[in-house]
């Protein structure tokens, strides 16, 4: 039986205690591309699955994922400059599950066990021939969107050459896209943490709460200082930015501990939680060493579940499953 998203509903294990599953999508980099028995190359993430355990009385969490080698492999033969299947997020929208490439602009349904386009995202306002930098997707308003870093290119005189990483697409139920410039919000979020250009802030995760009616981000990446790209391995934040809709009213929250090198890939809030409490993973690079990380912690900035260990290659994307 083909494996299947969505499949397993939260489990009450004990009064007010809750079993979620939860699922993760990789980003293998340049380590996606494989040839097949017949010398044709495709490219592959990895989907994998386990579970989070949240006790809301006694605000306390524990997470236990399948073990690497039980990973779902889901391969594609689209990419973009030798490069596919970079995946960079995993929600559920309208029944289904989708993730973006953050190569070719393609959103995936990878509701089953294999990846089917559905939108091609092309880059800054839609009028380009490259592929968009999809990092961050959410609901909000009946559509998907999904956003990018957020960060200018700059030549090497650390001038600004365009700010095609500063759009965000909005997707309809039917697969209508519609490009809006962000640019202005993408400066609003970087002002309030004290970074204006040329510092920067990159993002990787960011979330639309109903709840709070308000957005909700994770900056991966907090720096004062000019984009370099070695020193950026270490530029790790770890601030939470609450957002009201039109970004006029930013509010910062500091998590933890800072660890420079670990920066947040994607969250989500925890169900029935009133979209008070988070679960996080992150991600660190330093040269070619990739590890994952995965924290339980309050939109006040309390650690409920430190930082666990979870794997030694990058997943990008998590998703309650």
């Amino acid at each position: 039986m083909p494996y299947v998203l969505g499949s397993q509903a939260p489990e009450e294990v004990a009064p007010g205690v809750t079993k979620f599953k939860i699922g993760m999508i990789a980003d293998l980099d340049k380590l996606s591309k494989e040839i097949d028995e017949e010398g044709h190359p495709f490219w592959k993430s990895l989907i994998l699955t386990g579970s989070l355990t949240y006790d809301c009385k006694n605000q306390k969490a524990t997470v236990a994922m399948e073990s690497a080698d039980d990973a779902i492999t889901i391969k594609s033969a689209y990419s973009r400059g030798m490069r596919g299947m970079e995946l960079s997020e995993l929600i559920s929208y309208q029944g289904r599950f989708y993730t973006v490439c953050d190569r070719t602009g393609i959103v995936y349904d990878v509701s089953a066990e294999k990846a089917v386009p559905t939108v091609i995202l092309a880059n800054g306002d839609g009028k380009q021939d490259s592929g968009f930098k999809g990092e961050w997707m959410t609901r909000k308003d009946g559509n998907l969107f999904v956003g990018s870093h957020g960060r200018e290119f700059v030549d090497d005189d650390g001038k600004i050459v365009n700010i095609d990483k500063q759009w965000v697409k909005e997707i309809d139920p039917k697969g209508g896209v519609v490009h809006v410039n962000w640019s202005k919000h993408y400066d609003a979020m970087r002002n309030a943490c004290g970074c204006p250009f040329p510092g920067y802030l990159t993002h990787e995760s960011g979330v639309w709460s109903d709840e709070h009616n308000s957005w909700f981000f994770l900056p991966r990446k907090v720096s004062k200082e000019p984009y370099d790209e070695k020193k950026d391995e270490t530029r790790c934040g770890n601030v939470l930015l609450r957002c009201n809709e039109d970004f006029s009213d930013i509010q910062k929250t500091t998590v933890g501990n800072l660890t420079p090198s670990r920066g947040y890939s994607s969250f989500k809030f925890i169900p029935g939680t009133r979209d008070s409490v988070i679960v996080a993973i992150k991600s660190e690079e330093i040269g070619t060493s990739q590890k994952t990380f995965i924290t339980v912690f309050t939109t006040c900035g309390k650690v409920i579940l430190d930082d666990v260990h979870l794997a030694d290659v990058k997943y990008e994307g998590l998703e309650f499953v």
